[in-house]
């Protein structure tokens, strides 16, 4: 996942914690292989090989053998071969088990049941994060005559894949893909998850002021924890916003948006680089910069 978020980090080493006032936004966690994608960054930034090779165990308990293979690779560290074979073993294992339960929904049920089993089917592909695999079995989802919630749902799936790939021509591509089925209809939960997937993407290839727009547009409505923890994600409207926003936008959007509000009590340093900015109190603007820096804009 390695998500699109921006890390900042500390002199005194603080920490971020949730944001108990918005506890209906985090009812969504984040994707597995997102956080993943995560720790190896910050593993890989760190260059302790200690931490590379607690990474590596954490793919090989995911299931994420070329990541772990890739890793193991990296620091000369030589692979456990059982452990991958008894992890490829439980996969096809698993596998088996849904070309049971499909020819048992064949025999007894309709095509609503064998769609539901082939979209779970491609979730468990997926997390495996092989890009080739975790395609086929989408498609074989998307074929198997399902409806357009469960085709968004699969697009939304290939999405968190790319993410995690940091592929983004694929991403750009299912991205296309997902608006134009939204112009078929969809509920408005699903088209304002789209306005953050599509707002990592821009952070990705640095066009920060659509994205900006896009956060802006969904921050009130937040619903994509699977991608971005949402006070992760209003650290990037701020952030973004004093990038790219008029002072207007600043005070309207941000200033007093209630989501913002409650969340810079969180926010370390950021209430007083956003405020004094607005308020013109630009020593404590300074001061506050001295106070963090953004480490890296990442792809959750």
């Amino acid at each position: 996942m390695q998500y699109c978020h921006t890390t900042i980090t500390a002199k005194n080493k603080f920490r971020f914690q949730p944001v108990r006032l918005l506890s209906a936004m985090e009812d969504v966690p984040l994707d597995d292989m997102l956080a993943f994608a995560e720790k190896k960054f910050e593993a890989q930034n760190s260059g302790k090989t200690k931490l590379l090779k607690a990474v590596a165990e954490k793919a090989l308990s995911l299931g994420l053998l070329d990541q772990y293979e890739e890793i193991c690779s990296s620091i000369g560290e030589e692979m456990n071969a059982s452990a991958v074979a008894a992890v490829r073993e439980a996969h096809l294992k698993t596998l088996k088990g849904f070309d049971n339960r499909l020819e048992h929904a064949k025999e007894n049920y309709g095509e609503s049941e064998i769609a539901d089993i082939l979209c779970e089917r491609a979730e468990v592909v997926v997390r495996t994060g092989n890009k080739g695999d975790s395609i086929d079995a989408i498609s074989r989802a998307w074929g198997a005559n399902v409806g357009l919630s469960k085709k968004l749902d699969l697009l939304f799936l290939a999405l968190r894949l790319g993410f995690f790939l940091e592929d983004r021509p694929f991403i750009r591509e299912k991205l296309d893909e997902t608006k134009k089925l939204l112009e078929t209809g969809a509920d408005w939960e699903r088209r304002n998850r789209l306005k953050v997937y599509e707002g990592l993407y821009f952070c990705m290839v640095r066009n920060f002021s659509a994205a900006c727009d896009l956060f802006l547009e969904a921050l009130s409505t937040f619903s994509a924890g699977e991608v971005i923890p949402f006070v992760k994600f209003v650290e990037m409207v701020i952030l973004l916003s004093m990038a790219t926003s008029e002072r207007g936008t600043l005070v309207t959007k941000v200033l007093r948006s209630p989501e913002v509000v409650a969340s810079l009590r969180d926010l370390s340093g950021l209430d007083v680089y956003l405020r004094s900015y607005y308020d013109c109190h630009y020593e404590g603007f300074m001061n506050s910069l001295c106070k963090f820096w953004v480490v890296r804009w990442v792809v959750h």
